[in-house]
């Protein structure tokens, strides 16, 4: 098949779904601005610092390169990925990112932490500084998310990508004191809740793509 071709061909499929798609563009959006509006809240109320078994008894370490860089590769790879590889899918993938980032900031509203003394802060670039905070801790995102690409992405080369990405983070948020384990540990149960709640709503509301709906 011609490039040509195969170019019409993503953009038809890409066009077939164009208004669930950005629909969850736009709510993924719109929804960042609660995140921070949460971020600047959970860091300015009263909080409690924990214990932690794993933190008590390692080193913190300075990995700025992978908490901060292959994490925002990992983010854009995301959303990405899916545009570019599964088009008719997207949407469906757009939509579970949503309701991980709902969930996850709702429990951050919720759950009042305050991050380990010994947390070695990464050094952001200025423009990302004012999107970061020392106290959204419960669950961790940089764990969550790749583990939701794990979950919900078919190709075997793209969960393979996506599992090491989040084991890779996991780690490196432990490794810099920067998440307690219950943060990271919790993670993968709530992503994996995440992907089977919303992949059952898709479904009930005849949302799923054609080729992932369950018989």
């Amino acid at each position: 098949m011609s490039f040509r071709k195969l170019l019409k061909t993503w953009w038809n499929a890409l066009w077939s779904t164009r208004w669930y798609l950005l629909l969850f563009i736009i709510l993924n959006f719109l929804f960042s601005f609660v995140n921070i509006a949460i971020g600047i809240y959970i860091d300015k109320v009263p909080s409690a610092v924990v214990s932690d078994i794993i933190l008590d008894n390692t080193p913190a370490l300075n990995l700025d390169i992978i908490y901060i860089w292959v994490f925002l590769f990992m983010t854009h790879f995301l959303y990405i990925y899916p545009i570019v590889f599964e088009p008719r899918r997207a949407y469906y993938y757009f939509g579970l990112i949503f309701l991980l980032y709902v969930t996850r900031t709702l429990f951050i509203a919720l759950t009042h932490l305050q991050g380990d003394p010994s947390c070695l802060v990464p050094s952001y670039p200025a423009f990302f500084q004012a999107l970061t905070f020392k106290n959204d801790l419960f669950f961790s995102g940089h764990t969550a998310f790749p583990f939701l690409g794990f979950l919900m992405f078919r190709n075997r080369y793209a969960k393979a990508f996506f599992l090491t990405a989040s084991l890779v983070l996991a780690a490196t948020v432990l490794l810099t004191h920067c998440h307690y384990s219950i943060d990271v540990f919790a993670a993968f149960f709530i992503a994996y809740g995440v992907y089977v709640g919303g992949t059952k709503l898709f479904t009930h509301f005849g949302w799923m793509p054609e080729q992932l709906r369950t018989k």
